[in-house]
């Protein structure tokens, strides 16, 4: 892709297309490819040359998930249906912390586990930093979609967990807790708990 100014970074296969995050004259933005035709730029999310850098793309739902920012709203989760014309609402921003701050953590990635996305993050109301978050695809957004699982490490600092795996029907991260960054597991209904 050096015909667009840069590389395919987080790639993933949606809607039988390659969707992945590239760099061209409008920055870094949401693009995909149909093994035939030439890449073709799905949004410019950041509008003009800015960058929004779309990172850790994953499918669920029929929809693909990933986060974002907009120059307006930080850092943000995000989803975009192939079955609907781009608009305002196309991708559709999940904004966990209103305003110019980031609501998701633009270095972890995102899980589905059970049916529910995981991801490290925080919002205005509960979180002063990064803590296990979850969204319900199948709910309404609303103020307690996404929200906090666990509150792991109370305070300014944040747990910023990482590194999720589903294992054994559980949900297996890294995170700290103040004390360092350890193994934790949570099964969908009790606490997490530091494995080890």
């Amino acid at each position: 892709l050096t015909s667009y100014g840069g590389l395919a970074y987080w790639k993933t296969i949606y809607d039988n297309k390659l969707f992945f995050s590239a760099h061209n004259n409008l920055g870094t933005e949401l693009w995909k490819y149909d093994g035939v035709t030439i890449p073709q730029l799905v949004v410019d999310i950041y509008s003009g040359p800015e960058y929004s850098i779309p990172r850790n793309l994953i499918v669920y739902d029929n929809k693909l998930f990933f986060n974002a920012t907009n120059g307006t709203n930080g850092r943000e989760l995000y989803y975009y249906d192939s079955l609907l014309p781009v608009s305002s609402t196309n991708p559709k921003i999940i904004d966990m912390f209103m305003g110019a701050e980031n609501g998701i953590d633009i270095e972890h990635d995102i899980i589905v586990y059970n049916g529910k996305l995981y991801f490290s993050g925080k919002t205005l109301t509960t979180d002063q930093n990064f803590e296990l978050q979850v969204y319900d695809p199948n709910q309404t957004i609303s103020a307690s979609n996404p929200s906090r699982v666990f509150d792991i490490n109370p305070g300014t600092s944040g747990s910023s967990p990482s590194g999720f795996i589903n294992f054994q029907n559980k949900l297996f991260f890294t995170a700290n807790d103040g004390t360092g960054e350890e193994l934790w597991v949570y099964n969908g209904t009790t606490n997490p708990t530091k494995v080890y």
